[in-house]
């Protein structure tokens, strides 16, 4: 996950709970936005197939996971987005698990797989057991970074979860994000060791 921009702010940005007819610009969007990101250059299979695993990666946590939920939220115009997966929503039943699987292995590729599936589980199994909000993604365009703009979009999610005394919780594979995600009230809980992948921050808000 990638913070969306400091704290420097030109002006509010615009922020609304995103639509299904949003949905191949905040793909597009956050492959551009996690080019870089150390845990999706981690997770999806290298070489030619690359860049169809990366909007699949998108595309999956956007489609199946997030906003049939309706906790996914856009700037206007869309150059920032945040996924949100509400309480009870992340784990997924056997048929969906298997349902799903052939787009894992697109992703991550066959070679891959019972590794990565085994790191994901670690992270899985690390989290709270009580019902929380998850940040499953957050990005800007990497031209409109430093105007507030990921501030702005954790608001609604996080003002939610004030309001219900419910926490919210992520995890971050960049050091210097602890600290971005640190000035906007989420605590660092632990780190996850996980085998042949890149350090894991857990943080949580409440």
């Amino acid at each position: 996950m990638i913070p969306a921009g400091s704290q420097t702010i030109d002006a509010p940005p615009q922020i609304r709970a995103a639509r299904v007819e949003d949905a191949p610009a905040i793909t597009e969007l956050l492959v551009r936005a996690l080019s870089t990101d150390p845990f999706v250059t981690w997770l999806v299979r290298p070489g030619k197939h690359r860049d169809a695993a990366m909007h699949a990666y998108v595309d999956l946590l956007l489609t199946e996971l997030t906003l049939p939920h309706g906790h996914v939220y856009v700037t206007e115009p869309v150059d920032g987005a945040v996924l949100w997966v509400p309480p009870g929503r992340w784990d997924l039943g056997l048929f969906d698990r298997l349902r799903l699987l052939p787009t894992f292995l697109r992703i991550v590729g066959w070679g891959r797989a019972a590794a990565i599936d085994d790191a994901l589980t670690r992270v899985d199994q690390s989290r709270p057991k009580v019902p929380h909000y998850l940040l499953a993604l957050i990005g800007t365009e990497p031209a409109r970074r430093g105007h507030g703009i990921g501030t702005a979009l954790l608001r609604p999610v996080l003002d939610r979860c004030e309001r219900e005394g419910t926490p919210a919780v992520l995890e971050t594979y960049s050091k210097e994000n602890v600290e971005w995600y640190r000035r906007r009230g989420f605590r660092f809980v632990r780190e996850i060791e996980l085998p042949n992948a890149p350090s894991c921050w857990s943080m949580r808000h409440g």
